[in-house]
């Protein structure tokens, strides 16, 4: 018989977690997380197919659910940005993704980075947990339908997801106020073009100013 685990599914979980988040992906062997849990990691895998099968459910399960629960939190309570995001509503939730990768850039390169973490299409990130307030708050604060509003939050994803990267990687400095300005810039441009229709539809051609106008 296979010998009895000694910890739930969870705990296996969190601890892994806990691993990632302080020491990086690279740090989550079977022998660091026994050492984490205090026992042979051998009992560790009759609960789990090996580690491929446990970083899968680990990135769909705490990893996820710690980036959710950070979010809330942030979108929820007091930032250096509160006045300014109280004009501009939805860039609160680039600030909460850039304040993520910025505080822990290990979880943020096992979730969205990491090879293991498996590829993100458009309609997973559509189906995330911030993206149906984020696209119902679009609709209701700047009159866009449906359609436009989800192809808006998906184009401003990919626009923060950038500075995400630059500020984890550190490829090159990013400070507070770069990405004040290049969250606006970016969420300004694409709303002119929701305003003309060309966000959805690319092919209307770009409004001309008439002569004497």
């Amino acid at each position: 018989m296979p010998p009895r685990p000694k910890f739930t599914k969870e705990q296996v979980l969190e601890a892994a977690l806990r691993i990632v988040d302080s020491e990086g992906e690279s740090a989550l062997t079977a022998r660091r997380l026994g050492q984490e849990l205090g026992s042979s990691p051998r009992p560790i895998f009759t609960l789990f197919e090996g580690m491929q099968d446990l970083k899968k459910q680990l990135h769909h399960g705490p990893a996820t659910q710690a980036f959710d629960s950070y979010c809330d939190s942030f979108l929820a309570g007091e930032s250096a940005h509160e006045a300014e995001a109280l004009n501009a509503p939805f860039k609160k939730l680039g600030y909460a993704l850039v304040s993520f990768a910025t505080e822990k850039p290990r979880l943020f390169s096992f979730l969205f980075i990491s090879a293991s973490s498996g590829r993100a299409t458009f309609e997973d990130w559509g189906n995330s947990a911030q993206a149906a307030p984020a696209i119902e708050l679009l609709m209701d604060t700047y009159g866009l339908d449906e359609q436009t509003a989800a192809v808006l939050f998906r184009e401003t994803w990919m626009h923060t997801f950038s500075l995400c990267v630059l500020r984890v990687t550190g490829a090159a400095e990013v400070t507070d106020e770069d990405v004040s300005l290049s969250l606006s810039r970016g969420f300004q441009g694409l709303m002119l073009l929701a305003r003309e229709g060309r966000l959805v539809d690319p092919a209307i051609p770009i409004a001309q100013d008439q002569p004497g106008s």
